[in-house]
């Protein structure tokens, strides 16, 4: 995030964060528990992408972070995250191989959206009264 220079961000520790996107700084001695104050917002972001990405509960993830702190807790999630996207980078991989196929399908993709977008544009001038016959 990018601030002016006439306006730098200034917070200290242990004062509340002025958005819901700055967290304050988690010692990876302190021990991992579900999110319940201030301090622990970040920690809740990341335990809830573990679990979407694992599928287990906040409560199995506390248990085996323990005192491993935010630091165990990203390596868990970064390990969990490059699993659960290993089968799409192979796809990916292996449609790479084939630009022809891949070009064809963007290019009906395209057809497809500006028929869309065509038939959606006439609907709102005629909405808006602004169809004009020449």
């Amino acid at each position: 995030m990018k601030r002016s220079r006439r306006a730098p961000f200034r917070q200290r520790l242990g004062e509340a964060p002025r958005s819901g996107r700055i967290c304050q700084p988690i010692p990876s001695a302190t021990a991992f528990s579900l999110a319940t104050g201030r301090r622990e917002a970040c920690i809740s972001g990341i335990s809830s992408a573990l679990w979407m990405s694992t599928g287990q509960p906040p409560e199995v993830i506390a248990a085996e972070i323990g005192d491993g702190g935010s630091g165990r807790l990203k390596a868990r999630l970064t390990e969990a995250l490059n699993n659960y996207l290993a089968p799409l980078r192979a796809r990916r991989t292996e449609l790479a191989k084939d630009p022809v196929y891949v070009a064809g399908v963007l290019r009906r993709g395209i057809e497809r959206a500006n028929a869309e977008a065509e038939s959606t544009i006439i609907a709102v001038r005629r909405a808006m009264g602004m169809v004009y016959e020449t």
